[in-house]
């Protein structure tokens, strides 16, 4: 009787440690993203740099202190009248690498302990061992593939082209604003701490 309520208590401390690491799933998901973008106007220029601002008339572009060295800094303020196209890219591979890590050790985690509802080990320890082996393993092979996606994922953005001008650089801000720093932040000041 001691042998399952020792394997009873060992499966419901994994599932509390899976259920603290969605916890921090959820905690590293808040936090600013900042975008490298490339602003493609209608001659045919080209500005780079971070997303900081979109206003009602212009997108506010700032040095890229961080970016990598073929990625060029020019910066500046375009009109969103002038605007083709925004390709939007990640600044940093982080936050993916890490919800992968944390997905696929959760996952493995699962399926180690699905597996072993009918075939159980005949040792606790050996279970566990087995647990945290396959979900480490599951959340290395997770964060290599959240790097790989992380590194590949791009969003461009396109201004609506129906209307007057006012309304073609209102629907541009409207989907640009979301990517901005400014409103980011301003989003999580807005979060009780």
């Amino acid at each position: 009787m001691t042998g399952i309520n020792e394997l009873f208590m060992i499966r419901q401390l994994v599932l509390t440690v899976l259920l603290i690491l969605s916890g921090c799933a959820v905690g590293v998901a808040q936090s600013i993203e900042i975008y490298k973008v490339k602003v493609v106007t209608k001659d045919g220029s080209r500005v780079r740099g971070t997303l900081d601002d979109v206003s009602e008339t212009h997108v506010a572009i700032g040095d890229n202190d961080q970016a990598a060295p073929w990625f060029r800094r020019s910066g500046g303020k375009v009109p969103l009248s002038d605007v083709l196209k925004v390709v939007l890219r990640r600044q940093s591979k982080r936050r993916a690498t890490i919800q992968g890590g944390i997905v696929g050790g959760l996952i493995t985690g699962f399926a180690v302990v699905q597996s072993t509802e009918k075939n159980g080990f005949r040792s606790p320890v050996v279970y566990v061992l087995n647990l945290v082996m396959a979900a480490g393993g599951g959340a290395a092979a997770g964060a290599i593939v959240g790097h790989g996606i992380g590194s590949v994922s791009a969003r461009t953005i396109r201004p609506f082209r129906s209307g007057t001008v006012e309304n073609v650089s209102e629907s541009l801000r409207r989907q640009l604003d979301p990517f901005t720093y400014s409103y980011q932040s301003d989003v999580l000041n807005r979060v009780p701490q």
